[in-house]
């Protein structure tokens, strides 16, 4: 599937650098990161592509949704643009893409940065938070004719799920917008009756093998997606990953604390280069 992207040029006008691909969550699109990598030192010297993964932002919708099939939209996208050697961003549902692409082709990604999840097969364990079947359901229920204004069904979300945060329920309704030509009538950017049908696949993690190419794991210390259990998983199917802990953040580690996940993000992107450089001098 031909993914929708928007590329960024590199801040000084050099491209030098390996280009990055950045890939957004579950419910998210090419602009959550936009901000982030605005920044001169993660945007210096390299191009990055912003991506809407399948049945997300202004990409196509389609029936299928498995890694294998997200993992092959993003290897077209890297060979249409030709690029080489990309350095793949991915978090949560972005980051196992990521991770699946490095499955499927091992050859083609330079290196991965992984925010927040790991290789391995959740269940739905999180007690102190709301699923993410739990809000596709209740997004599913809101109306959307009649609606005047976006608010209205944002204050129904928050009223429904009031233990999400007021910053969680805003980026939901970036996917809730307006029909074109139709008064009072909206839809929801993103396809949600597949990713409701795929939400155990979503948290599963289906590939065997290993794939030994630079990698850095971001943890948010207050989430739990990457824990005792899943460290494990990460450690046998990435065998040159690391793995480094943002405090006072959760899940949305990015969004809690941007200033913060910058160095974050900066820092993974040198070692990820530092380590490419010197797999490239031994071959």
């Amino acid at each position: 599937m031909k993914l929708e992207f928007d590329e960024q040029s590199p801040a000084d006008g050099e491209d030098i650098h390996p280009p990055i691909i950045m890939l957004h969550g579950l419910f998210g699109s090419k602009s959550n990161f936009k901000a982030i990598t605005s920044q001169k030192r993660i945007s210096n010297g390299r191009r990055i592509f912003h991506v809407d993964l399948r049945n997300h932002g202004n990409s196509p919708h389609d029936a299928i949704m498995t890694y294998e099939a997200m993992a092959e939209d993003v290897l077209l996208l890297i060979q249409k643009q030709e690029l080489r050697r990309p350095i793949i961003f991915g978090h949560s549902l972005g980051g196992k893409v990521a991770m699946a692409t490095a499955m499927v082709e091992p050859a083609t990604p330079g290196g991965l940065i992984i925010a927040d999840i790991a290789p391995f097969t959740y269940k739905e364990h999180h007690a102190h938070t709301v699923s993410s079947s739990t809000i596709v359901r209740y997004l599913l229920e809101m109306p959307i004719i009649g609606v005047h204004t976006r608010k209205e069904v944002a204050d129904e979300v928050q009223k429904v799920l009031p233990t999400l945060s007021p910053e969680i329920v805003q980026f939901l309704m970036t996917n809730f917008v307006p029909e074109t030509n139709a008064r009072d009538w909206w839809k929801w950017r993103c396809n949600l009756p597949v990713i409701k049908s795929y939400m155990v696949e979503l948290g599963a993690w289906p590939f065997r093998q290993s794939w030994d190419g630079p990698c850095r794991f971001i943890k948010g210390e207050d989430s739990d997606y990457i824990s005792d259990e899943s460290k494990d998983s990460i450690h046998e199917n990435f065998s040159n990953a690391d793995i480094i802990t943002m405090k006072d953040v959760g899940h949305w580690l990015h969004a809690e604390n941007p200033y913060r996940f910058v160095d974050f993000l900066y820092s993974a992107i040198d070692k990820i280069q530092g380590d490419m450089r010197i797999a490239k001098a031994v071959e």
